[in-house]
């Protein structure tokens, strides 16, 4: 999974560090579940990373060196066309009307 085109949202791309998103695309490249869920907290210069899936079950924390740590909760999801990266409670949602696949209004793709 997540072998598709890649894209976050503008709220991913403005709050949260570059080089937390290169580690939470790293964390979800080789899982096997379509949701990965990461909630991300400060511990000092560090960014705590805990990093969950429903099926098979996973969890697993990382600590990793920034400069300005956030507090966020960020999903990847994987529809089979597309890779998102979002921040739900700061996006307004949309669905398609063939699938009913929820999509971010405004993308950024990834590059």
């Amino acid at each position: 999974m997540f072998r598709n085109p890649r894209y976050l949202t503008k709220g991913v791309s403005e709050t949260i560090p570059v080089l937390i998103q290169l580690c939470l695309w790293d964390y979800a490249a080789d899982m096997d579940d379509y949701l990965q869920v990461f909630e991300l907290s400060p511990d000092g210069k560090k960014q705590m990373i805990i990093h969950k899936q429903e099926q098979p079950e996973y969890r697993r924390e990382y600590l990793v060196p920034c400069s300005e740590p956030v507090t966020a909760r960020v999903y990847i999801i994987d529809d089979e066309t597309h890779v998102l990266l979002v921040v739900f409670a700061k996006v307004i949602l949309v669905t398609t009307a063939d699938k009913g696949i929820i999509f971010p209004i405004s993308l950024v793709t990834y590059r």
